[in-house]
Protein backbone atom coordinates (compact mmCIF):
# COMPACT_ATOMS: atom_id res chain seq x y z
CA UNK A 1 0.00 0.00 0.00
CA UNK A 2 1.25 3.64 -0.87
CA UNK A 3 1.16 5.98 2.25
CA UNK A 4 1.41 10.28 1.63
CA UNK A 5 2.44 12.52 3.61
CA UNK A 6 1.06 13.01 6.95
CA UNK A 7 -0.43 9.48 6.59
CA UNK A 8 2.85 8.30 7.68
CA UNK A 9 3.14 6.88 10.81
CA UNK A 10 6.24 9.28 12.81
CA UNK A 11 7.04 6.60 14.43
CA UNK A 12 7.42 3.82 11.65
CA UNK A 13 8.70 6.64 9.62
CA UNK A 14 11.56 7.32 12.18
CA UNK A 15 12.27 3.72 13.22
CA UNK A 16 12.61 2.93 9.29
CA UNK A 17 15.20 5.78 8.52
CA UNK A 18 17.63 4.03 11.94
CA UNK A 19 17.32 0.76 10.20
CA UNK A 20 18.13 1.66 6.60
CA UNK A 21 21.70 2.35 6.10
CA UNK A 22 21.15 4.07 3.04
CA UNK A 23 19.13 6.79 4.53
CA UNK A 24 19.57 10.28 4.45
CA UNK A 25 18.41 13.51 6.50
CA UNK A 26 16.51 14.61 3.24
CA UNK A 27 14.07 11.89 4.11
CA UNK A 28 13.31 13.20 7.94
CA UNK A 29 10.23 13.98 8.95
CA UNK A 30 12.16 17.21 9.90
CA UNK A 31 13.52 18.02 7.24
CA UNK A 32 9.78 16.89 5.78
CA UNK A 33 8.35 19.96 8.41
CA UNK A 34 11.36 22.32 7.73
CA UNK A 35 10.90 22.42 3.99
CA UNK A 36 6.96 23.01 4.05
CA UNK A 37 7.89 25.78 6.47
CA UNK A 38 9.41 27.91 4.05
CA UNK A 39 7.74 30.23 1.65
CA UNK A 40 8.44 29.38 -2.11
CA UNK A 41 9.21 25.93 -0.57
CA UNK A 42 6.87 22.42 -0.46
CA UNK A 43 7.58 18.86 0.32
CA UNK A 44 5.67 15.48 -0.37
CA UNK A 45 6.36 12.13 1.31
CA UNK A 46 5.61 9.14 0.00
CA UNK A 47 6.24 5.20 1.78
CA UNK A 48 5.44 1.92 0.28
CA UNK A 49 3.85 -0.30 3.32
CA UNK A 50 3.38 -3.90 3.66
CA UNK A 51 2.71 -5.76 6.99
CA UNK A 52 2.44 -3.13 9.10
CA UNK A 53 5.98 -1.88 8.02
CA UNK A 54 7.90 0.61 5.85
CA UNK A 55 9.29 -1.09 2.83
CA UNK A 56 10.91 2.34 1.60
CA UNK A 57 9.91 6.10 1.76
CA UNK A 58 11.02 9.17 0.01
CA UNK A 59 10.91 12.87 0.18
CA UNK A 60 9.90 14.66 -3.19
CA UNK A 61 10.92 18.22 -3.44
CA UNK A 62 9.42 21.94 -4.66
CA UNK A 63 10.81 24.84 -5.71
CA UNK A 64 9.22 27.64 -7.16
CA UNK A 65 11.32 29.87 -9.20
CA UNK A 66 11.15 33.49 -8.04
CA UNK A 67 9.38 35.68 -10.27
CA UNK A 68 8.05 32.70 -11.88
CA UNK A 69 10.39 32.05 -14.72
CA UNK A 70 14.09 29.99 -14.18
Amino acid sequence: MIVICHNISREKWKSFLNESPFSTPFQSPEYFNFYNSVTGLSAEAFAVEEKKELLTLCVVSYQKAIGGEI
